[in-house]
C-alpha cells in the first residue's frame, strides 16, 4: 500500500445494529508510506482508518459512529501507530470519534527507548461529539513502553463543540496503562487558536494564563496543570506583563519585574513569580509545556 490513494468513496458498515465497544469493521488500513486519504465518508465502522507508515495526508473527510448506548464507550476514527508518522490531518469532521496516537506497530513498543511521539499536523478540523461521558475526549496520545516524550506535535486552529447537552472536561488525554511519557523532554509542542464549545478545561501551549494577588506577597505560585496538554509540566514563560498597576504593602506602585521559576510543583506544572518586595495586583502570562530545542 505504498503511496495508496482513497479518494471520494463512502464506506457503509455491517456493524450499524452493534454496540460501538463491540464492533470489529475498520475501512481502511495501510502499512507503507505515503497515503493519500481524501475527500470519503464512513459511518459506523470502529474505525475510519488505521494507519502505519509515514508522510501521510488525510483531508476532507467526515466520519462518525452512533448507537443506542446513552454515554457508552466510543472507539477512534483514526489510529496513527507510528509514534514520528509525519502526518497531516486537516478539514477533517471527526464525529463522536477521536484520534489516537501510539507505536504498537513499532519494534520498541514496551521497551524503554526514550523515542519521540510527533511530527504530526492537526489543523483546521472539526471535533464534534453527542452522547459521550464527561470523559470522552477528541486526541488521545496512547505510548507503549516507558520514557517517550513528545517532539514536534501541531494541534492549531480546531474547533470542538459538543451537542445534546454532552459536556466533557478536556479534549486531550495521555493513557498510561501501557506506557509513560517525559514531559521534562517536550520539544516543539504547539496547541493554540483552537475554540471550545462545552468543555471545562480549554487545552493551550502557550497558554495564556491571568493571575491576581489581592494581598502582598513577594511570592506568587500560578498553577497552569489544567490547562497544558496531556498533563505536560509548565518548562518555560514567555512573558509577565502586568494589567494595572503592582502595588506594595504601602499602596506605591512597584515598577519592577519579577523573575519566574518554572516547573515548580509535584507534578512540576507550576510557575512561581518572584518580586523583590511584597505585592499585590494582576499579571498575564504564557506558560509553556515545552523546552528551546
Amino acid at each position: 500500500c505504498q503511496g495508496l490513494t482513497i479518494d471520494q468513496c463512502e464506506f457503509q458498515s455491517g456493524d450499524t445494529t452493534t454496540p460501538i465497544p463491540d464492533r470489529r469493521s475498520v475501512a481502511f488500513n495501510t502499512n507503507g508510506n505515503d497515503a493519500k486519504i481524501r475527500n470519503n465518508r464512513c459511518i459506523n465502522y470502529r474505525h475510519f482508518g488505521v494507519i502505519s507508515g509515514s508522510g501521510n495526508l488525510l483531508i476532507g473527510n467526515h466520519f462518525w459512529q452512533a448507537d443506542l448506548q446513552s454515554e457508552g464507550e466510543k472507539t477512534a476514527g483514526l489510529v496513527l501507530t507510528d509514534r514520528t508518522s509525519k502526518t497531516t490531518v486537516t478539514g477533517n469532521y471527526f464525529d463522536t470519534q477521536f484520534i489516537e496516537l501510539t507505536n504498537e506497530h513499532q519494534a520498541d513498543a514496551g521497551a524503554s527507548s526514550f523515542s519521540p511521539f510527533g511530527r504530526l499536523n492537526i489543523v483546521g478540523n472539526i471535533f464534534t461529539a453527542t452522547d459521550v461521558p464527561a470523559w470522552f475526549t477528541f486526541i488521545k496520545l496512547t505510548p507503549i513502553g516507558s520514557n517517550h516524550y513528545i517532539d514536534g506535535l501541531n494541534v492549531v486552529g480546531n474547533t470542538f463543540q459538543l451537542f445534546g447537552g454532552a459536556n466533557i472536561d478536556r479534549v486531550e488525554q495521555l493513557d498510561e496503562s501501557l506506557g509513560t511519557i517525559d514531559h521534562s523532554r517536550t520539544v516543539d509542542l504547539l496547541w493554540d487558536g483552537n475554540s471550545y464549545s462545552s468543555v471545562t478545561e480549554k487545552t493551550q501551549s502557550p497558554a495564556l494564563i491571568s493571575h491576581t494577588v489581592s494581598a502582598e506577597a513577594a511570592g506568587w505560585g500560578i498553577d497552569a496543570s489544567d490547562r497544558l496538554p496531556f498533563g505536560g509540566q509548565a518548562l518555560g514563560v514567555d512573558g509577565v506583563t502586568p494589567h494595572g498597576p503592582i502595588r506594595a504593602a504601602n499602596g506605591s506602585v512597584h515598577t519592577g519585574q519579577p523573575y519566574a521559576e518554572p516547573a515548580q510543583g509535584s507534578n512540576k506544572a507550576r510557575v512561581d513569580l518572584r518580586w523583590s518586595e511584597p505585592v499585590r495586583g494582576t499579571v498575564q502570562l504564557r506558560v509553556r509545556s515545552d523546552i528551546a530545542a
